[in-house]
Order: C-alpha cells, then sequence, then structure tokens
C-alpha cells in the first residue's frame, strides 16, 4: 500500500515551506503449505512407491512465484518445478527408502518467504527364511527355521510364522519369535506350506514362503538287475553299449528314512554271497554288491539271486524287503 508523510517548517526562523513522500509497504508473500500423504511404505520390487502432493496456500502477494525444492537450501538452484514457477501443486514420487526436506520459495515483488516439511519414505522389509531340514520323514516331523529376513535401514522387525494345524480340522498355528525352533508338523505325508510374515515398525510389510516335505516313514529303492565288472577289470562299463541310458555297476539299495539297515544276498543254493549293515549316520548311498563272494572274494556267476532287506525306522518299526537280483555278465 502507498503512505502520504507531510513535513512542514519551523515558522520562527524561515517561511513555511512543505513537502511529502511516499513509502510503498509491499504485502509479504506466504510460503505456507501441506503434503498428502506424507509418508508412506516403498518397495521397488513390486512397483511399490510413494506418491505425495505439495499444495500451497494462495499467496495475497500479487504476482507470487513458487519454487519446489527437495532437500535443497540453496534456492537459485534448479527447482523440480518449471517456469514461470506460478504451480501452488507440486507432485512427487519417490521408490527408494529414505527421510526428505520439501522446501518451498515464494517470491513476489522483491520480498520473499520459505517454509520446510518432511516427507518420509519408509522401507519395506525383505521376507526370507530357510529351514533345516528341507525335508524328513513322519518318524521325525521336526523342523528349525532361520529367519533371514532384511531391512535397509537394519529398523526393528516383527515376525508372525503360519504353520498348518497338528490335526485335520485343527486350528493354523502363529508363531512371533524369530527363529522357531522344532516345530513340530502333522505326521502325515505330503507337502506342507510355511508362510513368514515380516512387518516392520512403521507398518510396512513382506510376506513369503517355503514347502517341506515330510516322507513315508522309510523309502526304499531296490533295482532287480546289474552287471559288475569281472575282477580282472573287463566287463561292467564296457558292454555299456547294451544299456545306453547307464547299467548298474554294483547292487545297491537306496533307503531314507531309517536308523538301521542290513543287506543279504544268497545264491540259488541259499548260500550267503554278501551282507552289510548301515545306520542313518554310517549309510553310504554308493555302497552296494560289486558281484563277488564276499567270503571268498571270487566272481558270482551270471544268475539270479535273492536279497533280503532288513530296514528299522526311528519310531521302531521293522520293514523287511525281499525279492531277486539278476547278476549280468
Amino acid at each position: 500500500r502507498a503512505t502520504t508523510r507531510d513535513l512542514t517548517t519551523n515558522p520562527n526562523v524561515c517561511a513555511n515551506v512543505s513537502d511529502s513522500a511516499t513509502y510503498i509497504i509491499k504485502p509479504k508473500p506466504d510460503a505456507t503449505f501441506t503434503i498428502a500423504p506424507d509418508k508412506g511404505c516403498v518397495d521397488d520390487r513390486y512397483g511399490v512407491v510413494l506418491n505425495s502432493i505439495y499444495t500451497a496456500t494462495p499467496s495475497t502477494a500479487p504476482g507470487s512465484t513458487y519454487k519446489w525444492f527437495l532437500d535443497q537450501t540453496d534456492y537459485n538452484t534448479t527447482p523440480l518445478n518449471a517456469a514461470p514457477y506460478d504451480q501452488t501443486v507440486q507432485t512427487q514420487t519417490f521408490t527408494q527408502p529414505g527421510n526428505h526436506t520439501v522446501h518451498l520459495f515464494v517470491e513476489a515483488n522483491g520480498c520473499t518467504d520459505t517454509a520446510t516439511a518432511p516427507v518420509y519414505a519408509w522401507p519395506t522389509p525383505i521376507a526370507k527364511f530357510i529351514t533345516n531340514p528341507e525335508s524328513t520323514t513322519i518318524a521325525k516331523p521336526f523342523f528349525d527355521f532361520y529367519n533371514q529376513t532384511t531391512i535397509a535401514d537394519n529398523s526393528p522387525i516383527n515376525y508372525i510364522w503360519t504353520f498348518p494345524p497338528l490335526a485335520i480340522g485343527g486350528a493354523v498355528r502363529k508363531d512371533y519369535t524369530s527363529d522357531p525352533k522344532q516345530v513340530t508338523f502333522m505326521a502325515d505325508t505330503g507337502k506342507v506350506t510355511v508362510w513368514l510374515t515380516a512387518i516392520s515398525e512403521h507398518g510396512c510389510y513382506d510376506s513369503t514362503y517355503r514347502y517341506i516335505k515330510i516322507e513315508p516313514d522309510i523309502t526304499v529303492f531296490i533295482p532287480n538287475v546289474f552287471r559288475p565288472k569281472n575282477s580282472d577289470g573287463k566287463g561292467g562299463s564296457e558292454l555299456e553299449g547294451d544299456c545306453p541310458y547307464g547299467c548298474n555297476k554294483t547292487f545297491k539299495v537306496a533307503a531314507t528314512g531309517f536308523e538301521t539297515i542290513e543287506i543279504f544276498v544268497f545264491n540259488r543254493w541259499g548260500q550267503m554271497v554278501y551282507k552289510t549293515f548301515m545306520t542313518d549316520k554310517t549309510y553310504d548311498p554308493n555302497e552296494g554288491w560289486d558281484g563277488r563272494d564276499f567270503t571268498t572274494g571270487k566272481d558270482c556267476q551270471q544268475d539270479a539271486y535273492i536279497y533280503q532287506v532288513n530296514a528299522t525306522s526311528f519310531n521302531g518299526k521293522k520293514y523287511t524287503y525281499s525279492g531277486s537280483i539278476t547278476l549280468l555278465r
């Protein structure tokens, strides 16, 4: 606004003289603004972003310009918005976590005003875990879970584990510890799904799952034919043209879920030509009968032989498997 002031001289000394001066007082611009939303979760893995809108209160000063800055206190640098800087609304997309400060610089007729406000882009946890073991038998349906969840700012995380019921028709189980140990599962075979949800202190969350497998108490695979090398080193692999997909060089029993296992092989006259005993700790899947009599070391002739496999599970249950195995020369 314009203001006029009158000036009059002292009449006792000099003749009256008067003058006036006009002062122009310009209105100061107002840099008040709001941010909505001013906080939120971001996760670039899934395209989760924070879209913030800055809205300035229109200044009462005519000809006001608005310049928006992010984390910048030097208002002579290039602002977020473009000329002619008359935008009272500015949008900003945050894809990475971090705490930021928004600055608004308003200018009108050489007068200025500034304001700041914070924006919080919170990181989302990355949920991850492993199990030990990844599979087991119904005799030992126990698992340990190891949490490998991370978050960019190392802030506190809360966890919710979801386990299937212990019985058909039972309730889903929850666990809120970081690394549940010796979790028991229903004594049934199949593939089971375990979920982990990780929640940050700001409510940002991520979920992941893994399958764990519970095998039958004991599984045993027994071949029915093999072609070993002779004691002179010939045969066996030299004759693989007869079985292009690979021949069994030894009679090996593949088994899981047992505590002990013993294998016997007899010839057609009932004479034992091979035997072995292993526990779950000493079991070697590559160990097998090489086609020689274990008492004499001599090659057994091409023929059909009888085997018997005795296995004991971890819960004490005994299994017996018998049949014939053909030895080829």
